[in-house]
């Protein structure tokens, strides 16, 4: 329970030290989003929580020090662009954690931390150094090259099994969460939203 009051501190202490001075230069990529702004000293998950009204459409942007961008639309609309350090995006089913999409997107991108919003959860992956994952990375982007974008079917099966290889069992709803934890050095911290 100690390790989710991390979820409550500024978003500058949330990632480590090796990718905070790239993170603090980061300015938010122009194009059809908007940008809230806040203070990444002070100010934490909960707080960038109350910024926005949740309603029942598609979220997802990046969160700089002073700013988060948001982009509205379909799932396939708002994506976050791949070399921002932490991305996030909000899911209006209510469900806090990353659908296997999400995971091949976190993987796949630059992003050190990654956030989930839902109305009343808050989940934090992130990315720990580990060399079996930067292979996996490596062997998914092959993949991602031999299907190509029109065929993102393909691309999702090999991946399952890419994963399945590594975790050595077949991965289900039930076991997905903590074999990746386990398995790809990421870590996960999930806390309820408490206002007053």
């Amino acid at each position: 329970m100690a390790e989710n009051n991390r979820i409550l501190r500024p978003i500058f202490s949330l990632l480590s030290d090796n990718y905070s001075s790239s993170w603090i230069q980061e300015k938010p990529i122009n194009g059809g989003n908007t940008i809230i702004s806040f203070d990444g000293r002070k100010n934490g998950l909960h707080d960038i929580h109350k910024l926005i009204e949740w309603g029942d459409i598609e979220l997802s942007g990046a969160i700089g020090l002073n700013w988060l961008s948001v982009t509205e639309g379909w799932m396939t609309e708002t994506t976050c662009h791949g070399a921002d350090l932490f991305s996030w995006h909000y899911h209006p089913s209510g469900s806090p954690l990353f659908s296997f999409q999400d995971w091949l997107s976190f993987l796949l991108s630059d992003a050190v931390a990654s956030c989930v919003f839902t109305r009343y959860e808050i989940c934090l992956y992130s990315k720990k150094k580990s060399d079996s994952r930067e292979r996996l990375v490596q062997q998914l982007r092959k993949q991602w090259k031999s299907c190509g974008s029109s065929r993102p079917n393909l691309f999702f099966l090999r991946a399952v099994s890419l994963l399945e290889n590594i975790v050595g069992f077949e991965i289900s709803l039930d076991t997905f969460e903590a074999a990746l934890e386990r398995y790809l050095s990421v870590s996960l911290l999930r806390t309820q939203v408490t206002y007053g």
